[in-house]
């Protein structure tokens, strides 16, 4: 099954309470899970529903966000610097000055909004290590006043 994307919102519909309700985490706090089982519709959820809504909604002025997407795969950290379009350092450490790189170059955002779809990938696709950098750099992440993540994660891998 393939999920809705950005360009199918239009085709997107009732979900509008999950919608609404996702927005309103967003104003409140910076870390969302959405979680569900496999072909439930959370990447379509955000996708299609959630990423077009913050784009239009009152609650935020206009390109308030910078928005990247990303899947970790078996290189979750090479994917990461790669979603933020950063350099990796030799010991991939995520700097907060990437954070502020990327919002410079977008003078009126104000957050940068992290997806990380099928977040289980770092359990399925990648090692311990990879996995440990990675988690490490999503702390760094949300430790930003600048940055909101989002990760999406089938419910059998919530455990």
């Amino acid at each position: 099954m393939t999920p809705f994307g950005e360009r199918d919102a239009v085709y997107f519909y009732g979900r509008d309470d999950e919608v609404a309700r996702m927005v309103q985490i967003l104003r409140r706090q910076r870390f969302m899970m959405v979680i569900g089982p496999s072909g439930s519709g959370k990447s379509s959820l955000v996708y299609a529903g959630l990423l077009p809504e913050l784009a239009r909604s009152r609650y935020f002025s206009q390109d308030y966000w910078v928005t990247r997407t990303m899947r970790p795969g078996a290189d979750p950290v090479g994917a990461l610097f790669a979603a933020v379009g950063a350099q990796a350092t030799g010991d991939h450490d995520f700097s907060p000055d990437t954070i502020d790189s990327l919002l410079t170059q977008h003078p009126r955002a104000e957050r940068l909004l992290l997806l990380v779809d099928q977040f289980e990938e770092i359990f399925t696709q990648s090692d311990r290590d990879h996995r440990a950098r990675f988690i490490a750099a999503l702390q760094a992440i949300r430790a930003s006043e600048k940055a909101a993540l989002i990760l999406t994660l089938r419910a059998d891998f919530y455990p």
